[in-house]
C-alpha cells in the first residue's frame, strides 16, 4: 500500500517511515493534509513564543502574548514587540501606539505641542491653545496651562502672556522673581516725570 497524508492538524513531526500521525502540539496546526504543523499566526498587538525547551519536537508549544505597555507590533509576525516612538504611548496588546499627554499628530509621529498650547488627552490630532489669561509657561509639550504671573495678560487664547498697560502717569516695571516667573507692576511718575501714554 502507498503512504497516507496525514490529517489536517496532525504530523510526523519531520520523522520519516512514521507508522502514524500526531496531533499538533499547542499553539500549532497544519491547515493541508500532508504538511507538518507549524505556529498558528498571532494577531496584531502580539508576537509569537515558541517553547523549545524539550528535546522532542512534538513537545514544543507556541503562543501569542500581548506587547507590553509602550511597545506595539502592526503585525502579527514580527519576532518581538516594537517600542513606541518619542512622543508616543501604548496600552498592553496595541497594534500602534498614540501620542501621549502633551503631543499630537498620528502615533508614529507625535510632536509636542507648541508654546501656549496643551493637550491632555492621548491619541489627539491637534492641541488646543491655552484658555484667556493662561500659559504653557514658555514650554513645549504641556499637558495643562497655568495662570498668568502677576500683572500679565493674554490679548486671546493661545497668545503669550504680556505686561497688563499701565494708566497715563504710570511707568511699568517688571521684577523676575525666578528665571522664569516675573511680575509686572505700574508705579507713579516721580516729580518732574511724566508718561502721556498707555504703557505696556
Amino acid at each position: 500500500p502507498s503512504c497516507t497524508p496525514c490529517d489536517v492538524n496532525t504530523s510526523t513531526h519531520h520523522q520519516t517511515a512514521a507508522s502514524s500521525c500526531f496531533t499538533c502540539s499547542i499553539g500549532f496546526e497544519s491547515l493541508v493534509q500532508g504538511t507538518e504543523c507549524v505556529p498558528r499566526p498571532c494577531s496584531p498587538g502580539q508576537f509569537p513564543l515558541i517553547n523549545t525547551s524539550s528535546s522532542l519536537e512534538s513537545d514544543h508549544t507556541a503562543f501569542c502574548p500581548l506587547c507590553g505597555v509602550n511597545t506595539y507590533s502592526p503585525f502579527g509576525n514580527l519576532s518581538s514587540c516594537l517600542p513606541c516612538p518619542v512622543g508616543s504611548s501604548s496600552s498592553m496588546g496595541l497594534a500602534q501606539c498614540v501620542c501621549a499627554v502633551g503631543h499630537f499628530g498620528t502615533g508614529d509621529s507625535c510632536q509636542p505641542c507648541p508654546v501656549d498650547q496643551y493637550q491632555s488627552m492621548i491619541g489627539m490630532s491637534s492641541c488646543l491653545p491655552c484658555p484667556s489669561n493662561t500659559t504653557s509657561n514658555f514650554t513645549t509639550g504641556a499637558v495643562s496651562c497655568v495662570s498668568c504671573p502677576s500683572g500679565f495678560y493674554t490679548e486671546f487664547n493661545g497668545s503669550p502672556c504680556r505686561p497688563i498697560p499701565c494708566m497715563p502717569g504710570e511707568a511699568q516695571s517688571i521684577v523676575f522673581v525666578t528665571p522664569m516667573l516675573p511680575i509686572a507692576y505700574c508705579t507713579q511718575c516721580a516729580p518732574n516725570t511724566f508718561s502721556p501714554f498707555n504703557s505696556s
